[in-house]
């Protein structure tokens, strides 16, 4: 995707710009780092859910760059809470992995 302009996050040591988001498409791969577990929605009424800061960003409607995070379900709604949390212990807080864009 194309740089999105005053948009930047830090995933490792340096400072890279935010992809803007009209710019992506189906399959294109994003580096993420997960969220804080605070940010996890666990009980979440659809299933459980986990977040990822993915370096996308949006204009909002007054030109003012929102950043957009992530979600990765974690299974359908009747698999459990103790069943999400091993799952999401998986994917380490601040660890950087790769996650590609869905529909």
């Amino acid at each position: 995707g194309t740089p999105a302009e005053d948009c930047y996050w830090k995933p490792a040591s340096s400072y890279l710009p935010r992809v803007s988001l009209a710019s992506l498409r189906v399959g294109d791969r994003l580096r993420s780092v997960r969220l804080e577990k605070k940010y996890d929605l666990l009980t979440g009424r659809t299933g459980p859910k986990i977040f990822f800061d993915c370096g996308v960003c949006r204009t909002d409607k007054d030109g003012k760059p929102q950043i957009v995070h992530g979600m990765m379900r974690l299974g359908g709604r009747d698999g459990g809470i103790s069943r999400a949390k091993k799952i999401a212990r998986l994917f380490g807080t601040g660890r950087e992995l790769d996650l590609y864009v869905t529909a």
